[in-house]
């Protein structure tokens, strides 16, 4: 199966391994935004005071996410709903990617659910129908397959889980195509949906996310969470971009265009691969000794990669590795000359 321990960005295992300091790197393993949303001064109250009022923050959420505020729960960044979420569920069956976000997998496994794990939605959907697995986990669009998945095949799954089940939907990459979100299933008490403030908007260490739902395991989720779960900075700062409809424009226009350029820029040096895109990140597939050794060369000339590896059970037979490339913002430049010079 996939290396399961190890995240993108991590410099200083990267450092370990390569020998070269943290701050030397271009990391590119991520799929967090190179263009942050602009915070120039914080408040000096807003790090003198608990953070006992978020009600600009879930009016801002409910506007953006386009729901309702009552099924808006604020959280310390996805990953800490990834890990509460399995806990507050009674031991039973669940369907993961096999090739995604790991720690989806992790979690359920430690709280005592047993896993079964799909590569496709063909396969997915066989678990579901045949009343193999209680519960369903989604990354849409998923990292790192870039694949996305449409309404109606939510609306078969639901139609299908048995009435414990939850189709619980990590959007954590969602907002570069928000027309893509199944928010417009959260009437259905079944659905349970991720989002994330660090990868659109470039702030992965302010550490806020949201759970949307206003089913049963959400409101247990909301008692779980402890006074002032979430930091006061993050509040403030959430609210501010959550709003921000001009800047999130702008910021669309800059990954549609970055994401356009790499897809051409690795499709001209890589012409036997194959190549998907879900606009903060550009996955390529192929062999190990192909994308491996493009891996090492990058990380020799600075620049960090993803690589991982998968077993050959899926819908690319000819690939049994990945490499994800996050966008390079202003250093474009420096990853078209590596590639340049293979």
């Amino acid at each position: 199966m996939l290396n399961q321990h190890f995240h993108g960005g991590d410099l200083r295992a990267a450092e370990k391994q390569f020998g070269r300091k943290p701050s030397e790197w271009l990391d590119l393993s991520t799929g967090i935004s190179p263009w942050s949303y602009p915070i120039d001064t914080v408040p000096e109250f807003v790090w003198r005071t608990l953070p006992y009022d978020n009600v600009a923050l879930i009016t801002a959420a409910a506007e953006y996410y386009q729901c309702s505020e009552k099924a808006i729960t604020p959280v310390s960044g996805s990953q800490d709903a990834i890990r509460r979420l399995p806990c507050l569920l009674t031991p039973s069956t669940v369907a993961i990617p096999a090739i995604g976000y790991q720690e989806h997998r992790l979690a359920w496994m430690a709280a005592g659910h047993e896993v079964l794990l799909y590569f496709t939605q063909a396969e997915l959907q066989g678990l579901v129908s045949q009343h193999r697995v209680e519960h369903v986990v989604i990354i849409n669009p998923n990292n790192p397959t870039a694949e996305i998945m449409e309404a109606d095949f939510y609306a078969r799954l639901l139609c299908q889980l048995p009435g414990s089940g939850y189709l619980i939907i990590d959007e954590a990459f969602v907002d570069f195509c928000p027309d893509k979100s199944a928010v417009t299933f959260l009437n259905n008490p079944k659905v349970i949906i991720l989002r994330s403030v660090g990868k659109f908007f470039g702030l992965a260490g302010l550490r806020l996310g949201f759970v949307l739902g206003e089913g049963r395991v959400v409101e247990h989720l909301r008692d779980d969470t402890m006074p002032w779960g979430v930091n006061h900075p993050a509040l403030w700062i959430g609210a501010k971009a959550l709003a921000d409809s001009h800047w999130q424009f702008k910021q669309r226009q800059l990954i549609e265009q970055q994401q356009d350029w790499l897809v051409d820029l690795l499709t001209h040096y890589l012409p036997d691969s194959v190549i998907f895109s879900a606009g903060l990140f550009v996955t390529v597939f192929d062999k190990v000794d192909v994308l491996h050794t493009l891996y090492l060369k990058a990380a020799e000339a600075g620049i960090l990669l993803r690589y991982d590896t998968f077993l050959d059970k899926n819908s690319l037979p000819n690939a049994d590795a990945w490499l994800r490339v996050g966008l390079p913002g202003d250093q474009s430049e420096s990853l078209q000359q590596f590639l340049v010079h293979l």
